[in-house]
């Protein structure tokens, strides 16, 4: 699959699609190493988008002993960029409404913290990943983390803050992301519909003959269902 199309696939997805996919991302690669574990989970009393990965680092092999416990909350954000000084006050709002309730279940977890059985307490990071794509690096800097920090800071939760990106899962984890990508799609192809620019529709019709799944295809000039918003529909075979 080209990295452009896959990029712009992932763009068009809506806030429940791009918050499933993460998860699918992430949440099922659970990595269980010699001295590494990395499992992830939803934390139900902070609702369906956000969830938890927690890296677990032993001193030996076998296990028996926790070095240390990192804890990674991961919250898809879905604020257009050129809105993001501009964000409304339900958004953000909800936003620290999660943040709130962490914070409670950071600090019970900080007080209940046993460290020769827990090993080494570490802050958590709060990570915001966001569908922004072809976004320069000078900008998250500039303009999105002091944004993302502030909204941490107003609700006094210590923790350490990371901004994701469409265009930081295709540095760091290209061929993870393309492959979730295309199970994702397999797993959801029936009536599944996409957006996509002009310049590369050819791909994305060539793409899907070729894999035996376009079914249908019909112009739209405004479509949106669950899974994606749409300029075409794009019919999936069964």
């Amino acid at each position: 699959m080209d990295s452009s199309f896959a990029k712009h696939i992932i763009s068009t997805f809506n806030c429940d699609t791009f918050s499933k996919f993460i998860f699918e991302l992430w949440g099922y690669t659970n990595i269980n190493e010699d001295k590494t574990c990395i499992e992830t989970k939803y934390l139900k009393k902070l609702g369906s988008l956000p969830f938890e990965m927690k890296k677990t680092i032993y001193t030996t092999k076998d296990k028996v002993l926790i070095d240390s416990q990192i804890f990674n909350l991961v919250i898809p954000f879905f604020v257009p960029y050129e809105k993001l000084n501009s964000i409304d006050k339900i958004t953000e709002n909800h936003i620290k409404t999660i943040l709130r309730k962490y914070r409670r279940i950071a600090d019970d977890r900080y007080l209940s913290w046993f460290w020769p059985c827990d090993g080494m307490y570490q802050i958590p990071i709060i990570s915001f990943v966001t569908n922004y794509l072809d976004v320069e690096i000078n900008q998250y800097y500039e303009d999105i983390m002091p944004i993302f920090e502030k909204m941490v800071d107003d609700i006094n939760l210590e923790a350490n803050v990371a901004v994701g990106s469409i265009d930081s899962l295709f540095e760091f984890q290209k061929q993870a992301t393309i492959d979730t990508l295309f199970n994702f799609i397999e797993q959801y192809r029936t009536g599944l519909v996409f957006s996509l620019f002009t310049t590369i529709f050819h791909k994305a019709v060539c793409f899907l003959m070729k894999m035996k799944l376009l079914k249908k295809l019909e112009l739209q000039q405004k479509y949106e269902t669950k899974f994606f918003q749409v300029k075409y529909l794009i019919t999936l075979a069964d």
